[in-house]
C-alpha cells in the first residue's frame, strides 16, 4: 500500500453520465485495515464499522500508529494509503474524517495531489463515492 490515495486499476473512474447515478454515491464493497506494528487485520463492509475497529486498535496503544487502508467500492474503484492513527487520546480515530479530509484537499487544488493518476478535473470524488457513513449518523 502506498502512502497517498491511488488508483489501483491504473484508470480513471467510470463518468457519471446518467442523471440517477448523480443522485446516489457508489458505495463501499469492503475496506481492508492493516497494523503493521501489531499485524493486525481487518475486512470489514462500512465505515461506520472500520472507524470502531480503528477506537478499538488505538485504546490499546499510547503512541501514534500508521495504519494501510484499502477500499473497494461497488463498481470495483479502489483507493488505499495509510492513515496515522493517535493512540489513546480525546479525539476519536475515524478514517471518515482522513478521507473527508483528504478528498477536499484534492478538489481544491489543480493538479494531482493525494489521489495518484487522477487529475482533480475529471470529478469530485467526494460526490460520487461514499466516504463515510459514520459521518450521517
Amino acid at each position: 500500500m502506498h502512502n497517498n490515495f491511488h488508483n489501483l486499476l491504473g484508470a480513471h473512474p467510470p463518468q457519471a453520465t446518467d442523471p440517477s447515478m448523480q443522485r446516489e454515491k457508489v458505495g463501499v464493497r469492503s475496506i481492508r485495515l492493516h497494523d503493521p506494528a501489531q499485524q493486525t487485520r481487518a475486512v470489514l463492509c462500512s465505515f461506520h464499522s472500520a472507524d470502531q475497529a480503528l477506537a478499538d486498535w488505538a485504546t490499546r496503544r499510547d503512541e501514534t500508529f500508521m495504519c494501510e487502508f484499502e477500499v473497494v467500492y461497488s463498481d470495483g474503484y479502489q483507493i488505499s494509503g495509510i492513515y496515522l492513527v493517535k493512540g489513546k487520546s480525546k479525539t476519536r480515530p475515524a478514517l471518515t474524517r482522513h478521507l473527508l479530509a483528504s478528498t477536499l484537499a484534492v478538489q481544491e487544488l489543480s493538479h494531482e495531489y493525494a489521489i495518484q493518476g487522477l487529475r482533480t478535473s475529471d470529478f469530485a470524488f467526494s460526490e460520487r463515492y461514499e466516504i463515510g457513513d459514520s459521518l450521517q449518523a
